[in-house]
This record gives C-alpha cells, sequence and structure tokens, in this order.
C-alpha cells in the first residue's frame, strides 16, 4: 500500500509533494455544467470567480439557478426554521446526543481560556489603550452534501460564541437524508448558532460575503470545505475576513521501534478516508519498522468501509520515508509544516521544544488524532499546505477585532512634536507636520496647549 523512500531528499520528491489548491482537475459531468452556465471550461479557480460574481449580481435567483444546473434541489426557504432545529436534537440517537454535548463542552472550555482583554497603558499624561471587540456578524461554512460532519460545526460556532459575536450563521448544503440532516441540525443547535442556511459551495460563499434579498451580508466566513470552496473564500477576501484557507487533509507521523505497529498502521489509515487530495506520511529511521506497518496497514484496511478510498489516496500522495534520525524528521516535519504531527515516539514529550511549524502537535503513542478531531477540544479546524509557518488553529482570536485608542494631553503632545515634525518632513508630509507645529503655536487663548 504504502510507497517507501529512504533519504529525506527523495522523501520530499516522491511522499512529501503537495498539488498546488488551483490544479486540482475537475471531473467532466462539472466541466460539463460550466459550459452549460458559462459557455466556456473553467479551471477551478475561474469556476469559483464566476460562481461568486453570479451570485452578488443575481442574489437568490442566482442560487437557485446554481443549484439546479448541479442537480441540488433548493427548499423553498434557505433558512431552517427554529422548530427543525429543536426537533433536530430529539431526534438524534441518545448516545450521539451525549457524544456532541461531551464534545461541545470540551470545546467550549479549551476555547475559554483564548478570551483576552484589551490593556491601557499610562504613559505620564498619555493614554494609550486596546479595545478587543468581537466582530460583529461571521459565518462558519460546513461541509454536509456527500457526508455529515457535525464535528465542523462545532469547532466553528463555539468559538465564535466565546468570543461574543452577535450573530453567528451557519452555511451548509446538509446532507439529504433524513438522519445526516438531523446530525447536522442537531450539532447546531449544541453548538449556540444563530441562524442556518440550507446553501452549500462556492454559491454559498458569495451569498455570505455579498449577501442577496433573504440572506443578510456577514463580515467574517470560516470553515473547512472543497477545493471550490476553498477558491471562493479567496475570492471573497477583502470584502469579509476569512480564516485561515482550509484545505485537504495532512498527516505526518514520526515513529520509532517503540510505538506499536498496530497503532501507528491504524493511524496511518485515518486521514486518507477523507479522500486522495491530502497527504498522509510516516518517518521513521527504521525501514524494518516502515515495511512492519505497512503490512499491518495491509491487513487492516481490508475490514474497513472506506478501503477503495483509502486505496486511492495512497496512490496519489503519502507514503513512508525512511530518516537517518529522530532529528531529522523533525527537520523535514518542520518544513513540511503539517496540519497534524503526531509523535509516536519514546518520551515524546521531552521532544516538544524541537518541534517547529505544526497545526497541531499530538504527543505519544495514546493521542491519536480522531481525538483532537472530536472530543480533546481543540480545534480540528487547522492551518493545511504549509500555512501554518503564518497561521495557527481556528479560536478565538479569529472572531474579535482589536482597535488601538489614543488620549494625550498638551504637554504630552509638546513632548513628541519633534520627533512626529522630523519624522513627517523626512517623508515629504507636510500638512503632517503643520497639524502638530499649528498646536504648538496656537495662541493661548485656544486653548490648545493650555492645561
Amino acid at each position: 500500500m504504502l510507497e517507501i523512500v529512504v533519504g529525506a531528499a527523495r522523501g520530499r520528491e516522491r511522499v512529501l509533494r503537495r498539488p498546488a489548491l488551483g490544479d486540482t482537475p475537475v471531473p467532466p459531468p462539472i466541466q460539463a455544467v460550466y459550459r452549460n452556465l458559462f459557455g466556456a471550461e473553467l479551471t477551478p479557480a475561474q469556476a469559483a470567480e464566476r460562481l461568486v460574481q453570479g451570485v452578488r449580481d443575481g442574489g437568490d435567483a442566482a442560487l437557485r439557478r446554481f443549484a439546479a444546473a448541479f442537480g441540488d434541489a433548493l427548499p423553498d426557504r434557505f433558512a431552517v426554521g427554529r422548530q427543525e432545529l429543536a426537533d433536530a436534537v430529539r431526534q438524534i440517537p441518545t448516545a450521539l446526543h451525549e457524544a456532541l454535548q461531551t464534545s461541545a463542552g470540551r470545546v467550549r472550555r479549551y476555547h475559554e481560556h483564548q478570551r483576552r482583554s484589551g490593556y491601557v497603558d499610562l504613559d505620564g499624561g498619555a493614554f494609550l489603550a486596546q479595545l478587543v471587540r468581537p466582530i460583529a456578524q461571521v459565518a462558519v461554512y460546513a461541509p454536509g452534501g456527500q457526508a455529515a460532519y457535525p464535528s465542523s460545526i462545532l469547532m466553528g460556532v463555539i468559538p465564535a460564541k466565546v468570543a461574543g459575536c452577535r450573530r453567528v450563521v451557519l452555511a451548509s448544503p446538509l446532507r439529504r437524508d433524513a438522519a445526516g440532516r438531523a446530525v447536522m441540525l442537531a450539532a447546531a443547535q449544541i453548538a449556540g448558532v444563530d441562524e442556518v442556511y440550507q446553501i452549500g459551495g462556492a454559491p454559498a460563499i458569495g451569498a455570505l460575503a455579498y449577501g442577496t434579498e433573504t440572506i443578510p451580508a456577514v463580515d467574517k466566513i470560516v470553515g473547512p470545505g472543497s477545493a471550490i470552496v476553498v477558491l471562493a473564500m479567496r475570492a471573497v477576501f477583502g470584502q469579509v475576513g476569512i480564516g485561515s484557507l482550509p484545505g485537504p487533509s495532512e498527516a505526518l507521523i514520526i515513529a520509532d521501534d517503540s510505538a506499536p505497529v498496530s497503532f501507528v498502521a491504524a493511524d496511518m489509515l485515518t486521514q486518507p478516508e477523507h479522500g486522495p487530495d491530502g497527504i498522509t506520511a510516516l518517518l521513521t529511521p527504521s525501514l524494518d519498522y516502515a515495511r512492519a506497518v505497512d503490512a499491518e496497514m495491509e491487513r487492516q484496511v481490508q475490514s474497513l468501509a472506506r478501503a477503495d478510498t483509502i486505496r486511492r489516496a495512497y496512490a496519489v500522495s503519502g507514503g513512508a520515508v525512511v530518516v537517518s534520525s529522530v532529528a531529522e524528521a523533525l527537520a523535514e516535519a518542520d518544513f513540511f509544516a503539517p496540519e497534524h504531527l503526531q509523535l509516536c515516539l519514546r518520551d515524546a514529550m521531552t521532544l516538544l521544544p524541537a518541534v517547529g511549524r505544526a497545526g497541531a502537535v499530538f504527543l505519544g503513542p495514546f493521542t491519536p488524532v480522531p481525538l483532537g478531531d472530536y472530543a480533546a477540544g481543540t480545534n480540528h479546524i487547522l492551518p493545511v499546505l504549509r500555512m501554518a509557518r503564518f497561521s495557527s488553529p481556528l479560536g478565538v482570536d479569529d472572531f474579535v477585532v482589536r482597535t488601538s485608542v489614543l488620549h494625550f494631553g498638551p504637554e504630552e503632545l509638546r513632548t513628541l512634536a519633534p520627533t512626529v515634525i522630523a519624522l513627517a518632513e523626512a517623508e515629504g508630509f507636510g500638512a503632517h507636520a503643520a497639524a502638530v507645529q499649528r498646536r504648538l503655536d496656537a495662541p493661548a487663548g485656544d486653548g490648545a496647549l493650555t492645561p
């Protein structure tokens, strides 16, 4: 199942390679829809742009036209009623309801630690401050066409509610089957969402960014999605804020012979369940260990419902890289900057200071990635495609804005005036300098520089 290569350099070439987001091939049936709608074959980025622009210009009618073109039937009203949300909680199995409640509680607890207030800095008579306030209106996008992902709803909505956002909206195509729809809506209700709209894909991003006759626009959009959804988020950035661009799932597992082979093999089978666009790789100092994991994966995969999906994923990317040492594995992981980094190593906790860039780090053989996906409390909406170099897991900070506040009295202005004037004149901005100089030269009766 695994491609096993020896050496870090070859590993980058063969195993740790990522396709560009816009290089995702367009399936022929979807390309046929694009030709019918727009009269041309389009790249994913072009299609995302056209769909977003269409909704911006055409509103609700465009949402319905695009949905019909893709074979989706939209309801009479895009908004899901409050009664259906309340009913959904009662319709799902008791065990699932308890699982959602447990997960929601842990996610809320973890993110409450991220709250922060502003500060005041009194510098003599000068007053400098920073206000931290919630973004007024945010939207969480959750995939829900082919599968139900209630956990993504919890991960997106709860930090926004902890931050204090006034209006938190969920947009999702929702499952067509009753059970899948109910679990998505139950998760939304448990998370505390304010509005739910049954819309999906790039058109949903356009509606959230620009608004339609029945869907008020928001200030920021976050959440995972397909390549076309991610490209649509990129297209509307600037009109609205967006979270760290989501993307295909990634996991790097660094393991030595202290980690049970069956554990690591099972972990190597988790992320490829999402499909062939992501990448999962094992980094290990032992060729024999890599081969043992490969053989165990082959044994375990046969009992999995998504075995074909997993095999297709490994046919596209991922595998195992035999490195010279754990230190080299950590260096390669730092360069790769994965979404998930799992350390199945002796004394994994002691190696944490050596860990570089990663969305989330899972330490030890009893901390598998699914724990973070569902129940630990940390957020599973993580930076991908090397964005962990400059981006962070979704959290409360994604739902607040910071505002600077200044108040100077006359003597404090007089103290800094020479600095301001010198810098303004150096940059050729005479009006800037004059605005300060005028206050210095103002007659006492004007009160500008008098106590």
